[in-house]
């Protein structure tokens, strides 16, 4: 029987999927689509988390498909994603709360710049690596917590996951059975 990768890229502009032969390490079949920004606020990055849950679930089908093999030969999934952009979603339907916050945005700048002058940012530089900002992922889950009548709501009734893209599409993957990230995402 052969054996086939999928491998799945959910980029900031466009979703893809790619289906990889594991005995010649040829591409057997890809599927592109592009994905919407939306701009809410000056400075301000947002997706639809379920227009990227629809056009990477579309993508992935239409590749597989045109790859013409059987599920049963898919002998792996490879993700790759964003990384520094948030979901934010309900742990028992798998709809997303809010807007996905990119990882372009930039409104919790403020809130990292003063961060950054409190002496906590010490141990996070010693435990990270990294200084506070914007760019990266626990800010935006902070804003979505303080900011989000949606997420403070299932947060109350212990409904809440938050993660990144990645974690996101595994989750919907498997319908809501695995809830988990790449290590290399979680550390930043």
């Amino acid at each position: 029987m052969k054996r086939y990768i999928v491998g799945i890229d959910e980029g900031t502009t466009s979703a893809r999927a790619g289906v990889f032969d594991t005995k010649t390490n040829k591409i057997v079949s890809l599927s592109q689509k592009p994905i919407s920004l939306i701009y809410p606020k000056l400075g301000w990055v947002e997706i639809d988390a379920k227009e990227i849950w629809s056009v990477q679930r579309s993508v992935l089908i239409e590749a597989v498909s045109n790859a013409d093999i059987e599920p049963e030969e898919i002998f792996g999934i490879g993700v790759t994603n964003q990384r520094e952009t948030v979901v934010a979603w309900d742990k028992l339907t798998g709809i997303p709360a809010e807007k996905a916050i990119v990882w372009q945005c930039r409104r919790t700048a403020d809130f990292c710049n003063k961060l950054r002058n409190d002496p906590f940012s010490k141990t996070i530089k010693e435990k990270t690596g990294l200084l506070p900002d914007a760019y990266f992922s626990a800010s935006k889950i902070k804003w979505l917590i303080d900011n989000s009548k949606n997420v403070k709501k299932l947060l109350k009734e212990n409904n809440l996951c938050v993660g990144t893209v990645e974690s996101f599409l595994i989750y919907k993957l498997t319908n809501g059975k695995k809830f988990v990230t790449d290590i290399t995402n979680a550390s930043r």
